[in-house]
């Protein structure tokens, strides 16, 4: 996980078509509790899945449209496509995982966005 500045992480959602992995862009707070949870148990998971992941912290960054909620996520996997936006912090890892296989299913091409969400 790499912490960004907005300005890097709008160059590397718009450039994403060029990656070679499914990439994830969260959105933090440090004040915020959910992002606390979000950092301990969701994004070593993310990584460990093979996701280029990364961060914008929003107490040490100046954004002139945050996010309305904390952490939110931009899940890119679908090229061409708007990303998949999550609100909140997973639930537990199981369901994060869960998620996770969904998404890179989709990635490979072995399902379809319609049949896993």
């Amino acid at each position: 996980m790499n912490l960004l500045t907005f300005e890097q992480a709008t160059n590397l959602a718009l450039a994403w078509n060029q990656s070679k992995a499914p990439m994830v862009i969260a959105f933090i707070d440090d004040s915020c509790a959910a992002c606390s949870e979000y950092m301990e148990l969701a994004a070593p998971v993310i990584t460990e899945y093979g996701f280029n992941h990364y961060c914008v912290n929003l107490t040490e960054n100046k954004v002139a449209f945050p996010p309305a909620y904390v952490p939110q996520t931009y899940w890119f996997f679908i090229e061409n496509q708007k990303p998949m936006v999550k609100r909140g912090a997973p639930p537990n890892k199981i369901l994060l995982v869960e998620t996770l296989e969904k998404i890179l299913r989709v990635y490979r091409g072995e399902s379809t966005i319609e049949q896993e969400f």
